[in-house]
């Protein structure tokens, strides 16, 4: 029995962060019924008020060794703000030997809590203390972690516990024990975007990238990990569009669900067991803009869903950043000179790239605009012209700062109504970031939002057949006549 309560102590050590606790005691009167004479009764003071202090450190530089006593080894930033609740142990008697032997079986899982303490959160110092404590086992959990690191393991503290038991055999009671818990800052959840060059009808290209929580593998468990990610209502993808990157899982390590909007990436028990602490995991989601969204903003946001690793059920969710994919457009009207509108033109749009101008990008057929499903936009009755959806120039990538693909775009007029003549040059025009979901007027005339077209000017030529064309033809044959008839006399004359 000695030596599996020495290996107990040895085992608490690791356990209980920095404390032997009550694996420490048993094992002291295990040793002493063996090397001398039987402990009657406990030596502990059960009339004595003990406390408990906690040090919270953030991504330690040193742990330190664990003595219940203060520890000016352990190095790491003092985190403020974590709540932790206290709770009293119900099933646990330090009063007999006994029950010390009993006491020192209990895990976090298998101890049964009584009505806990307030919950208390660190000061600057990272420091809790609990006071006037009675004699017992207490469990301490991190019940409100701060944001971005990972919860501390719950621990149990014994109430008094063997002073410097761990390191030499211990001989008095220490009824004011420390503890320093330890958290390690978790790396956020990503969400990215490709969209540069993309309008409204064609596809963009999402990759989430999440970094596993770290955890006390001897005391924590990692039993769920899920990827989802919510589309906007005006994008779709299928479940071959979804893939999870890089060579550390295998097809049958997770499944891809697709319903409706929700994309979920879920793995499976046996491959979530495989992840390491702060193993990268991404998926990447290329989806189909069908149409154009409110407000002309394409957004969403992916969450990480990994357990609680103090408990294996409860599910904690971290999501990413927001994503957008911006789009606007141009509209106008075609009209005559009397501003009549002219149905029946045709338009099309072309990108040009930064520093080309619009006569060289019309003549490359890759820089054709499609968008809303069309590359052809033609005036109806009313000689509107609505184009819509184009991705903004001056951001891309969900940056506002870096240029989209097409830098500029230049409207050619392709087809003119009839009895009208096309426009001379193309129209260069620019969809800005802060006006995404706006229609910008384009103008060509006097007025803004209209276009106008010259009317045909084939009537000002003569007419083949006319008596125009006929006149300046005898008048031609006449001067030539005339020009032979002057040389042939002046031939005979000679």
């Amino acid at each position: 029995m000695t030596i599996a309560l020495k290996k107990t102590a040895a085992i608490a050590i690791a356990a209980g962060l920095t404390f032997a606790g009550s694996a420490g005691i048993a094992a002291q009167d295990a040793m002493a019924q063996e090397n001398g004479p039987a402990v009657a009764k406990s030596t502990i003071d059960v009339a004595k008020k003990g406390s408990i202090t906690l040090y919270k450190k953030a991504d330690p530089e040193s742990l330190g060794t664990p003595t219940g006593e203060e520890d000016t080894t352990v190095k790491g930033e003092n985190l403020k703000d974590a709540g932790f609740t206290l709770y009293p142990v119900t099933n646990a008697d330090l009063t007999t030997n006994a029950g010390l032997v009993a006491a020192s079986k209990l895990t976090a899982g298998s101890a049964k809590l009584g009505t806990p303490f307030a919950e208390v959160k660190t000061d600057k110092d990272g420091k809790i203390v609990w006071s006037d404590l009675k004699v017992g086992v207490y469990l301490v959990k991190e019940t409100s972690p701060v944001a971005g690191y990972s919860p501390a393991a719950d621990f149990l503290v014994f109430v008094p516990m063997t002073k410097a038991n761990a390191q030499a055999g211990g001989t008095e009671w220490m009824y004011d024990v420390v503890a320093y818990p330890k958290n390690y800052k978790q790396k956020e959840p990503k969400k990215s975007v490709v969209d540069s060059g993309k309008n409204v009808s064609q596809q963009v290209e999402y990759t989430i990238d999440t970094w596993a929580q770290t955890i006390d593998t001897d005391r924590q468990k990692r039993t769920i990990y899920r990827i989802e990610d919510t589309l906007d209502p005006k994008a779709s993808t299928t479940e071959k569009d979804v893939q999870v990157l890089g060579n550390d899982f295998e097809p049958s390590d997770y499944k891809i669900k697709v319903e409706g909007q929700k994309v979920v990436v879920t793995f499976t028990e046996a491959s979530v067991a495989k992840i390491k602490n702060g193993q990268q995991i991404s998926v990447k989601i290329t989806a189909k803009v069908n149409e154009m969204p409110a407000n002309g903003i394409l957004k969403n946001t992916a969450v990480q869903i990994e357990n609680n690793p103090n408990n294996v059920q409860e599910e904690k969710k971290k999501p990413t950043n927001d994503v957008e994919t911006r789009y606007a457009g141009i509209q106008f009207k075609k009209v005559s000179k009397e501003r009549k509108p002219l149905e029946g033109a045709e338009f099309q749009v072309y990108g040009a790239t930064d520093g080309q101008d619009c006569k060289a990008a019309v003549t490359n057929d890759k820089a054709l605009q499609t968008t809303e499903g069309k590359s052809t936009f033609v005036s109806g009755q009313d000689g509107m012209v609505k184009i819509d959806g184009l991705h903004v120039n001056d951001g891309a990538n969900n940056d506002p700062n870096t240029k989209n693909q097409w830098t500029k775009y230049c409207l050619v007029e392709t087809k003119s109504p009839k009895g009208f003549e096309l426009l001379s040059q193309p129209i260069e025009f620019t969809l800005l970031w802060k006006n995404a979901g706006t229609l910008q007027n384009i103008k060509v005339g006097d007025n803004d939002g209209e276009v106008v077209n010259l009317e045909d000017t084939t009537p000002f030529l003569p007419n083949t057949g006319g008596m125009g064309i006929a006149i300046l033809i005898l008048a031609g044959l006449g001067i030539i006549g005339g020009g032979a008839y002057v040389a042939r006399r002046n031939s005979q004359a000679a």
